[in-house]
């Protein structure tokens, strides 16, 4: 969504800076911080250029503006859902339609099954499909950022080095956790 938008935006030539505000979840609010740069390097520099910071979360029940996003989406989810001819149309959303349009997109079952499949082969995602996993990997990345490791900008030799951190930071966790648990004997 943040790069469709960004890419959007970017494509109609305009310099505007775009904040992204969602509803609090549970994990994506602390997850956020944690991966967002990753993934703004993957989006187009025109389009990233545009994104102002880091997507914050608020609870929708005291944001306006959130509230009147989720009461669309859910309008318009509902209308297409429901829709048997392009001619259908629930009343509320056509009140709520801007006339210009409204950014939408779909994903068919196909495209998101190619994508369950290409992150499937992904190296490591067998150690994250749990929550109790993703919640220790989160403690890890977070643990290993304090440290100074951050991932690799692409080059070999940044990938040697980044693994050669990784593994003496490891290290040094596990001789800790043992030294913290002869101490506690």
């Amino acid at each position: 969504m943040i790069s469709g938008v960004a890419r959007y935006v970017a494509e109609t030539k305009a310099k505007t800076r775009i904040e992204y505000i969602f509803d609090e979840q549970d994990g994506v609010s602390s997850d956020m911080p944690l991966l967002f740069h990753q993934m703004k390097r993957n989006i187009p520099r025109r389009a990233r250029n545009l994104i102002s910071g880091v997507p914050a979360f608020e609870n929708d029940k005291l944001l306006p503006p959130l509230q009147a996003a989720d009461m669309l989406a859910w309008h318009l989810r509902r209308e297409h859902e429901n829709r048997a001819s392009p001619d259908d149309v629930l009343p509320m959303a056509d009140v709520l339609r801007n006339p210009k349009g409204h950014l939408e997109s779909h994903v068919d079952d196909a495209h998101l099954y190619k994508w369950a499949e290409h992150h499937e082969q992904q190296e490591g995602v067998q150690f994250l499909k749990s929550k109790g996993q993703w919640q220790e990997f989160r403690r890890d990345l977070v643990r290993f950022a304090e440290a100074g490791a951050i991932p690799p900008k692409g080059s070999r030799l940044s990938h040697l080095l980044f693994r050669l951190r990784i593994h003496f930071l490891a290290a040094l966790a596990r001789r800790s956790l043992k030294k913290r648990d002869r101490h506690r004997s």
